[in-house]
């Protein structure tokens, strides 16, 4: 049942956020057999992920360029209230469109979390407040600390760590274990 409400809390949460630089879902339901679809754009193209592979440190423009795309769509998420929390390489997308070879998508909200006090108990559960989720490398420190009342600085601090990245060829901070 909490995957199932996690699945309509993506689902209505993206299609809330209507940038064009967010994986656009148009519908989501319930089949007559009881699974659950989620009707989503079609992005053909490369992850972040798979272009820092093949190409691991970006020129600076390509890389700024790639960044201001996810910032103004974080920025259209923020104003909403909404902080996506799992931001990494493998949840952008970059797709050609017209004549953008790096015209981004973010995609993959399906831990997002709203910003603002929650009523409802239930509402609070599902966003998982006060417990770690995410990809490490790129949680933000109070994000690691399982804080609670995280706010769009969480996501800022993931594309810092994914604009590092993108142009040094390594991840900001390494350790010996996913812990440290």
């Amino acid at each position: 049942e909490e995957t199932v409400q996690r699945f309509v809390r993506e689902a209505q949460t993206t299609a809330s956020i209507q940038h064009p630089n967010v994986c656009a879902s148009t519908d989501f339901g319930k089949l007559p057999d009881g699974s659950f679809y989620l009707v989503m754009e079609y992005l053909e193209g490369k992850t972040l992920r798979q272009l820092n592979k093949e190409l691991p440190q970006l020129p600076f423009h390509r890389a700024i360029h790639i960044t201001r795309q996810m910032l103004s769509a974080l920025g259209r998420a923020h104003e909403l209230g909404i902080v996506h929390r799992d931001l990494k390489p493998e949840n952008i997308m970059l797709v050609a469109q017209d004549g953008d070879l790096d015209f981004v998508k973010i995609m993959d909200f399906g831990l997002a979390s709203l910003v603002h006090q929650h009523e409802d108990e239930e509402e609070a559960r599902l966003t998982m407040t006060g417990i770690v989720y995410g990809t490490p490398v790129y949680m933000s420190p109070e994000q690691v600390r399982a804080e609670h009342n995280l706010t769009g600085r969480a996501d800022l601090y993931a594309i810092g760590a994914m604009l590092f990245e993108m142009l040094t060829g390594t991840i900001p901070f390494q350790g010996p274990n996913v812990t440290a």
